[in-house]
């Protein structure tokens, strides 16, 4: 795994005329500088966008994998699930009932889910807690739930990608992941980080009904709680007065 400064090495060594020949693999990044070394590295020499399966290929490996055909609408709704990493689609392929996808990875996903996250820094790891309650809040806010500035969270999100967790080229997180997540966390845990979500929101500007969707999550009961719940409340009101 290459740093953006040793991209950055690479890419002047291979744009001179007498340079070596380079063939890299690399995955989606959410960091501009690690995007505009790639590209420039790609101008002289072979880069490999290295990804998930498309779907035709996860079914195809999950074929291989059980010895049976796999039906488009199940390989639609597994590739929905997880991205197309394999890791996390072949044993949900192999639980999967009646219940369901999501149901699945409650049960199949949560170990090696929360082994994989383990194995990320501490910043990573807290931003993985958070996008699997959170996923439609914005980097900022994540980085103010977590006291950390806009570009750590960035990398965080690449070292998730690399693990599986989140789509390097979005940094969203995948469905399967979000549950298992979620169903690895402890109530007091979850409450405790809605609460520092709500707080984030309030501090960074944000919509104060997501405030109060986190509160009211938490459980939170405080005065400082009730005004925000209130306010949210009128807001609402205000947008739609029949509600």
């Amino acid at each position: 795994l290459l740093d953006p400064r040793s991209l950055a090495a690479v890419a002047a060594r291979v744009g001179r005329r007498d340079g070596p020949s380079v063939a890299l693999a690399a995955r989606p990044s959410q960091r501009t500088e690690v995007a505009v070394c790639l590209d420039s590295v790609g101008r002289t020499a072979t880069v490999e966008r290295v990804g998930p399966l498309d779907e035709s290929s996860l079914a195809a490996l999950l074929a291989t994998h059980s010895g049976r055909a796999v039906g488009t609408e199940l390989a639609t709704d597994l590739h929905r699930a997880t991205g197309g990493v394999a890791r996390w689609a072949v044993p949900l392929h192999d639980r999967l009932d009646e219940r369901g996808v999501v149901a699945a990875a409650e049960a199949v996903l949560v170990d090696p889910v929360s082994a994989e996250v383990r194995r990320t820094d501490d910043a990573a790891g807290a931003i993985a807690e958070l996008i699997a309650l959170a996923p439609e809040l914005p980097d900022d806010v994540w980085a103010r739930a977590c006291d950390l500035d806009v570009s750590a969270v960035r990398r965080a999100l690449d070292s998730l990608a690399i693990g599986g967790i989140v789509d390097g080229a979005t940094g969203i997180m995948y469905p399967a992941v979000s549950a298992a997540l979620r169903a690895g966390t402890t109530r007091p845990r979850r409450r405790e980080l809605h609460e520092r979500l709500a707080a984030a929101v309030v501090d960074r500007g944000g919509e104060i009904v997501d405030a109060a969707t986190h509160l009211l999550s938490a459980g939170s009961t405080g005065p400082d709680a009730a005004e925000i719940i209130a306010r949210a409340g009128d807001e609402l009101r205000f947008r739609d007065p029949t509600a």
